[in-house]
């Protein structure tokens, strides 16, 4: 795996089970090559197998050694040949797209110097990588000159190349891939929220959810948020309506003298639109300057402003005993429909014990 030296950064290290490694990406770069090395050390046709999958037609990658005989070579014909072709695999490993040209550059350069038959480089991220993107498309045409292919590549996609490369390896080797996705997950690099429907308490601000937004303080525990892409607002134990989150963007009081109690939007915590971030900034502080509430609250902790779509009604009945506290996360909804307005559907007149559901954190 290769990695972008800098400050803090500890080079030449053998990817390893016993990495002390404090930094996430150095940590998830090493179980990405641990993946690897113990499917090569299973079968290394399997390992070919899965490497190839992910370069797919350019930059075919052969492991181990050729068999031949009668080939021609500068000194003669040989009865036999047993020789082996070199490759050379780079990864540059990101939690988010953040791979800008010049380094590109840099590293097509370096493979470009060193003897290789087969010379791949993967960009792998968290993100969805986009081929269009001028910097990919500059990048594939000045590695296509230098005999270089390059994959854009995401951990999610890793992930099953690697369960479909792996079916008929050992029960030890396929539950590794599965504690290796539960790893990624973890780390917050894998889509799942695509699949997370987020159910959350709105009685105390019901009123002002109904008119589009949901707000809680962004002070983790309790009020933490998992990224998901629908939400429920739950109202006397039900689930009222669903909608499927734009974005969320924290905003809080001004700081620095003088400010006199002037909410700014901080930061934008996760865009599932792809609208541009500053007209999403500029929404939640809309709402929050103008829901008297959402303003209190912001003035003494800072609010996470859930920006929605279109809100559907349905009636989603909490069937087990008491309140919801704080939320609930449902898993799957993208096995069962495809916008809010089908969730909405699906879950009119049911109960939550009808859906396996998983408590919040």
């Amino acid at each position: 795996m290769m990695q972008t030296p800098g400050k803090g950064v500890a080079l030449g290290r053998t990817i390893s089970l016993f990495a002390d490694f404090k930094h996430g990406e150095n940590r998830i770069t090493n179980y990405c090559g641990l993946m690897f090395k113990m499917l090569y050390q299973e079968s290394p046709l399997a390992f070919e197998a899965v490497v190839n999958s992910l370069v797919g037609e350019e930059g075919r990658v052969r492991v181990g050694p050729l068999f031949e005989q009668q080939v021609k070579t500068a000194c003669g014909v040989p009865d036999m040949v047993i020789r082996q072709e070199s490759f050379q695999l780079l990864f540059e490993v990101k939690k988010s797209d953040w791979f800008h040209s010049d380094q590109l550059e840099r590293y097509l350069d370096g493979m470009a110097a060193q003897p290789a038959d087969a010379k791949v480089l993967f960009l792998l991220c968290g993100d969805e990588l986009c081929d269009d993107d001028a910097r990919f498309r500059e990048a594939d045409e000045r590695a296509a000159e230098k005999g270089i292919a390059v994959v854009l590549l995401t951990f999610d996609e890793l992930v099953k190349k690697l369960r479909n490369g792996v079916p008929c390896a050992s029960d030890r080797l396929s539950a590794m891939v599965d504690e290796f996705e539960e790893y990624l997950s973890r780390a917050g690099v894998l889509p799942w929220w695509k699949t997370l429907f987020d159910v959350a308490n709105c009685g105390p601000i019901f009123d002002e959810v109904k008119r589009g937004t949901y707000f809680c303080p962004d002070t983790g525990g309790g009020y933490s948020h998992r990224r998901a892409r629908f939400f429920g607002a739950c109202f006397q134990k039900h689930v009222r309506f669903v909608a499927e989150i734009r974005a969320v963007v924290v905003v809080g009081a001004c700081e620095g003298e003088g400010a006199g109690g002037a909410l700014e939007a901080k930061s934008v915590k996760w865009n599932n639109s792809g609208e541009d971030d500053g007209a999403l900034e500029a929404e939640a502080l809309a709402f929050a300057e103008g829901e008297e509430a959402c303003r209190r609250a912001a003035l003494t902790e800072d609010q996470q402003v859930f920006l929605l779509g279109h809100k559907y009604e349905t009636d989603f009945e909490k069937d087990t005993s008491g309140g919801l506290l704080t939320k609930r996360y449902f898993w799957g909804v993208p096995d069962k429909c495809s916008s809010a307005e089908e969730l909405a559907c699906m879950i009119r007149g049911k109960r939550w014990s009808d859906w396996k559901c998983k408590e919040g954190c």
